[in-house]
């Protein structure tokens, strides 16, 4: 390829450059590179430019080629949420482009010479921060995983409303050991870029002790009937090996295996409590000490290894302390800047194993790996990242994540609807059928056509196309078929119909004008007085019960708003109410409908009304207010029991840590 490069000042022509070969982009390597050869050069003499993150293209280029004031420089461009690429250049002389393409990269971008930072400015959308907004106030915690730089993820955070404004951010680091092995994870306070560092024990020391100390009181049963932290989708007790997560009583030793170092001159900053806002930001370089590669390394066995969280290796280290320390940075942990690709997959493997459903948004191939981690997968690009989720997005904008949530929720809930209708529609008409048998009679063949072709076909494809709120709230749906309020919605609904088909048989036999079938033989009656009241009643049941199973809050528009359902509905309803009140003799032959009284009709049509009253209150305030008390009830019943899921028992380890800061002040 040749490529223009503008002319410099003094130039009259610009310069023409011939890209001889090309490094691609490594997320691994965090750089690219290309070896050119500029026009009026020397044959064999050739250039390679390289680009990448500051922290790669410094750790390759000669110390005499960088700037003294680096470092400074880099973290007053990435604290105001710039993007920042670091260039560097070396020239080749004397080589063979045969031989240059065959040159070893790791030996071709070595050696090279600082040029310069690229700052680029990467707007948030307009609508972002209401986008991030809207699934926070909808419970949806939301974390960034990023290739950029720890600081400028910070800003960013802070910029769309994922971190607060006055939330403390603390960035990890990790720092090289010089007289020992291995290397320690500190951290830093995102706004004092050069403060001093402080270790975990300092930091976290408190608040993890307090973990520690809710952990022995389950396990004691002093505070609660259940014992310890739950690990993923194990039992209550149980630790990712399927071991029991406990914390020996009467522990003395630094928790964490570091010790503290307050002689550092940072009493400053003092350590982190849920009573002060406060989040953490993990870097790619800090998360293989902090993260093993493998869930199944948590076990007791687990050797002493480079996952000191502190700068003693005196102290011994504890698998089942650091599993509860990994808790509690998965609990929280808003950021996570310069992950490679593998960790990123990594991570949301973490959080399934803690108990979190998942959902990842990204749109490179970057993200593949964890997009096809993830339960679900949303690419904002068609190119690689659409290969590997589960859904791709034509709008380029995390506002797709939303629109996803919405259409999951009301997808969730319309397909138990139209199941429950489904199987309402078979009690029904089985009700039906045992109720004509009763007395050696049966539905006609039209009354079957016309309750399946013209009532439950429409009904059932078209119910499912009402479209989802524009509001994303935070009640969530029932995800269990067989839950309390599908199983009560079911059986109740049930018994409700099965009871007013009995009750209008029963009120037809007490009729006076009643006539029973006689002369009973092994011939099947179709045309009745039974058969006829149980057909007009059934009718209107299916319409019942479907209206019912079609209410909107809060996951769906209302119901009129599906205008082919509400006209389907309403031509359903007429045809009903012909056939009861006044059926034509055309329509009574073919239909099969006995001669009826005008008075019982209309005591018919009043009983269906009640039926479907019925049907409908049922379904909006027993099934949707009553057992949501129920919920709740039972809720506050295990308040003093563990949860079962780990974030949820952090989360509940916070407020018990809030409730006694707030008793001794």
């Amino acid at each position: 390829a040749r490529i223009s490069l503008p002319a410099r000042a003094g130039q009259s022509e610009s310069a023409i450059a011939s890209v001889w070969h090309r490094f691609e982009f490594v997320p691994q390597l965090q750089r690219m590179s290309v070896i050119c050869s500029m026009d009026g050069s020397e044959a064999g003499n050739y250039i390679l430019f390289c680009k990448g993150s500051p922290e790669a293209i410094s750790a390759l280029s000669v110390p005499e080629s960088l700037p003294p004031d680096l470092h400074g420089t880099l973290m007053k461009y990435v604290q105001n949420g710039l993007r920042v690429l670091a260039l560097g250049y070396r020239q080749f002389t004397n080589f063979k482009s045969d031989d240059l393409k065959k040159l070893p990269r790791q030996v071709a971008e070595d050696n090279l010479t600082f040029l310069g930072f690229l700052i680029l400015e990467n707007k948030l959308k307009s609508d972002t921060a209401g986008v991030i907004l809207r699934l926070q106030e909808a419970k949806v915690r939301t974390l960034m995983i990023t290739g950029d730089n720890g600081l400028t993820a910070v800003s960013v955070a802070r910029g769309c409303n994922m971190v607060g404004h006055d939330t403390t951010v603390y960035v990890s680091q990790v720092v090289e050991r010089k007289h020992e092995n291995g290397a320690v994870v500190m951290w830093k306070n995102a706004k004092y870029y050069d403060a001093p560092l402080l270790h975990s024990e300092e930091l976290f020391g408190p608040l993890f002790s307090h973990y520690c100390q809710v952990a022995r009181d389950w396990e004691s049963g002093a505070e609660s009937s259940s014992a310890c932290c739950c690990v993923g989708g194990n039992s209550p007790s149980r630790g990712a090996s399927g071991r029991r997560l406990q914390v020996e009583p009467g522990a003395t030793e630094p928790l964490l295996g570091v010790t503290s170092s307050h002689q550092l001159g940072v009493e400053e900053e003092g350590p982190v409590s849920p009573a002060k806002p406060f989040t953490l930001c993990v870097t790619g370089a800090a998360f293989p000490y902090l993260f093993p590669e493998k869930l199944e390394e948590h076990d007791e066995e687990l050797p002493l290894s480079s996952l000191y969280l502190g700068s003693s290796p005196v102290a011994p280290f504890d698998p089942r302390r650091h599993l509860l320390f990994l808790h509690f940075l998965l609990a929280n942990t808003t950021v996570f800047a310069r992950m490679k690709p593998d960790q990123k997959a990594a991570l949301v493997e973490y959080m399934q194993h803690v108990g979190y459903c998942t959902a990842m948004v990204g749109d490179g191939a970057n993200d593949c790996q964890s997009l096809k981690a993830a339960e679900v997968g949303l690419s904002l690009s068609e190119a690689e990242a659409s290969i590997a989720a589960a859904f791709t997005s034509k709008v380029d904008s995390i506002s797709s994540a939303a629109t996803l949530l919405r259409e999951g929720r009301c997808a969730l809930v319309t397909s138990f609807n139209c199941f429950k209708f489904m199987a309402l529609y078979s009690v029904i008409q089985f009700v039906s059928v045992i109720l004509c048998l009763r007395v050696n009679a049966l539905l006609g063949d039209f009354q079957f056509l016309f309750v399946d072709l013209c009532i439950i076909i429409p009904v059932a494809f078209l119910m499912g196309r009402t479209a989802s709120t524009e509001s994303l709230p935070a009640e969530r749906p029932t995800a269990a078929l067989f839950s309390r309020k599908v199983l009560v919605s079911v059986l109740g609904q049930s018994a409700i119909q099965a009871g007013f088909q009995v009750y209008a048989f029963y009120s037809l036999t007490q009729q006076e004008w009643y006539q029973p079938l006689v002369g009973r033989t092994d011939e099947v009656n179709t045309m009745s007085q039974e058969v006829t009241t149980i057909f007009l009643m059934s009718c209107f049941q299916y319409i019942a019960t479907c209206v019912a199973f079609s209410i909107s809050k809060p996951f769906r528009k209302p119901l009129w708003t599906n205008y082919p359902f509400t006209v389907v509905l309403v031509l359903v309803t007429l045809i009903s109410l012909l056939f009861l009140l006044y059926p034509p003799m055309p329509v009574r032959q073919t239909m099969e409908l006995a001669y009826l009284p005008f008075h019982f009709r209309l005591y018919l049509l009043g009983l269906s009304i009640c039926n479907c009253l019925v049907t409908y209150f049922f379904e909006r305030t027993v099934v949707m207010q009553a057992l949501a008390w129920t919920k709740q009830k039972c809720t506050e019943q295990r308040a003093s029991k563990q949860p079962h899921k780990a974030y949820k028992w952090l989360r509940k380890a916070n407020d018990l840590y809030i409730t006694s800061n707030d008793r001794l002040s």
